[in-house]
């Protein structure tokens, strides 16, 4: 299982994993689009990933469908 810090911030840190089944109701969670970053290739997430759905907790947080998924974490943890 991948389940890497990848950024972190005054604000928090950003974790990648490899499923979205592993991330529980109280997780911020988002996936990205399979046109955006190749399935299955977390770090091609990281870098080119464009937001394709979000759980409410994500979307609590600002995260919108169709945003940079890096540029829009790494504002949130370096606000």
């Amino acid at each position: 299982m991948l389940k890497t810090t990848i950024a972190q911030g005054p604000a928090g840190h950003v974790v990648l994993v490899d499923s979205i089944t592993k991330v529980t109701p109280d997780d911020a969670g988002a996936t990205v689009t399979h046109t955006s970053a190749r399935i299955g290739e977390a770090m091609d997430a990281w870098a080119h990933g464009v937001i394709s759905h979000t759980n409410a907790a994500a979307a609590h947080l600002g995260l919108k469908v169709g945003e940079p998924l890096r540029s829009r974490l790494e504002a949130l943890i370096n606000p």
